[in-house]
């Protein structure tokens, strides 16, 4: 038999879980399949900023028209206006959401990317703060590991405060690499499982909390289970074709498929399939 989902996102990223977090809230059912065997995709392995302009965090002072006057300047080629300011318009709204599922960004003070352009600001940038996996339970080692460059001696977790300070060999760098240090070896509950280090931090604490707001919504996430195709009635999509250790099964989706794969901006074939 067929099953049926409202909604099946494809992607265990930050977009993808993000989508299905907001559809389950709607009250819809909800399905992620993720073709790894683990969580987080790209998104986990990360540095986990977000940028987003006129976000209204407390003590931002940024504004629609300055935000408007920077990407003006920043973009030489034709976009779609709407979608542009739809983007600026709603982030606030997006991270107020978020906020209220107990998820909240913290405002960094990093500069704008093209920080010479009119319009720019030192606030836009926006992360998580380090999070505890071993809130996860059982998904703890299943979510996907950060590379070794977000790491100290490819096993200490460092947030990006950490990593910049010891990397610049910054004011107070060797305080601060041996309280890294030693708040994992502090840690003998988790060091008796794994060596993996229990802080979540940068694109981690991005997936972690969500990953764990949707396990208390009970959405369902397939791990190895892979998009083979979207399954069409017109020109309509109405499910998808996927397959996990050699079985290929379709799975019905009542109104959407959001496809949150990711990579496709690195792969001109993808894009025009």
């Amino acid at each position: 038999m067929t099953e049926t989902f409202d909604v099946i996102v494809v992607g265990s990223g930050a977009a993808g879980m993000t989508t299905a977090l907001r559809a389950r809230d709607l009250g819809l059912k909800v399905l992620i399949v993720e073709k790894a065997h683990k969580y987080g995709g790209t998104s986990a392995t990360s540095g986990g900023v977000a940028w987003i302009p006129n976000h209204g965090l407390e003590g931002s002072t940024d504004t629609r028209e300055e935000t408007l006057t920077y990407l003006d300047a920043v973009i030489s080629e034709p976009v779609n206006r709407e979608r542009l300011e739809a983007y600026v318009d709603t982030g606030r709204d997006m991270l107020g959401w978020l906020g209220d599922q107990g998820i909240s960004m913290i405002s960094m003070p990093w500069p704008d990317y093209f920080a010479e352009l009119p319009g720019s600001r030192s606030d836009r940038s926006l992360v998580m703060a380090p999070w505890d996996g071993r809130q996860l339970g059982d998904k703890f080692p299943l979510v996907r590991e950060q590379f070794p460059r977000f790491k100290l001696f490819n096993r200490y977790s460092m947030n990006l405060e950490e990593t910049f300070n010891i990397a610049a060999r910054g004011p107070g760098w060797k305080k601060m690499m041996a309280n890294v240090i030693g708040r994992y070896w502090k840690d003998h509950s988790t060091r008796k499982i794994t060596k993996r280090d229990r802080i979540f931090v940068s694109g981690a604490a991005v997936i972690g909390p969500i990953l764990a707001k949707l396990a208390t919504k009970g959405v369902e996430i397939r791990l190895e289970t892979k998009l083979e195709s979207l399954v069409t009635t017109g020109d309509k999509v109405t499910g998808v074709t996927v397959s996990k250790m050699g079985r290929v099964y379709e799975i019905e989706a009542r109104h959407a498929v959001v496809i949150c794969a990711g990579g496709f901006e690195w792969n001109q074939e993808l894009r025009d399939r």
